[in-house]
């Protein structure tokens, strides 16, 4: 999955620009390409749903494009099959890569680092410069780390080694 910190040379400095900001579409299903059921009310533009994505590398926004083939695989396993947790499986608005929550917890675990600490670092990568007042940093508290109890991380990380294993082909 694309999740690059993209700077665009603006003459007299770097700027960042999301993901979204150049169009780019997330399609979930179709090897990458448009789901031809895709509901034609939509504009080319306006495919899919604007979308938070935290990774390693920081905190950003996208747009990702839901299959609508199956109705019967809802979005939050689609984000999954992706390699994307959602932060809620009703109307999933926010993702966690199975990267950045397999950082937190090997994290949590060799330094005792607390979800703020981890948070901040994270909206430092997003941001170094005024991380308090990125409009990126501020779609997500840092909160919705702290809301995965100790069990659910350690469920979600055989979930993530599993699917990794699954993808690879690794038995």
């Amino acid at each position: 999955m694309p999740f690059h910190l993209v700077q665009e040379w603006t003459s007299m400095h770097f700027t960042r620009r999301t993901l979204e900001s150049l169009d780019l579409t997330i399609c979930l299903g179709h090897h990458g390409q448009h789901c031809p059921n895709a509901p034609s009310s939509q504009s080319v533009k306006q495919l899919g749903r604007r979308t938070t994505i935290v990774n390693t590398n920081g905190i950003q926004i996208s747009r990702v494009e839901y299959c609508y083939c199956l109705p019967s695989v809802t979005k939050p396993l689609q984000l999954i099959a992706a390699g994307l947790f959602p932060a809620t499986m009703e109307q999933p608005d926010t993702a966690f890569t199975f990267k950045v929550l397999n950082d937190f917890h090997v994290h949590t675990l060799a330094s005792k680092k607390s979800a703020y600490d981890y948070f901040a670092a994270l909206k430092k990568h997003t941001d170094n410069t005024f991380s308090h007042e990125s409009s990126v940093c501020r779609t997500i508290p840092f909160q919705m780390l702290t809301q995965l109890p100790d069990t659910c991380s350690r469920i979600l990380i055989v979930i993530v080694n599993s699917f990794e294993s699954l993808v690879s082909g690794d038995t």
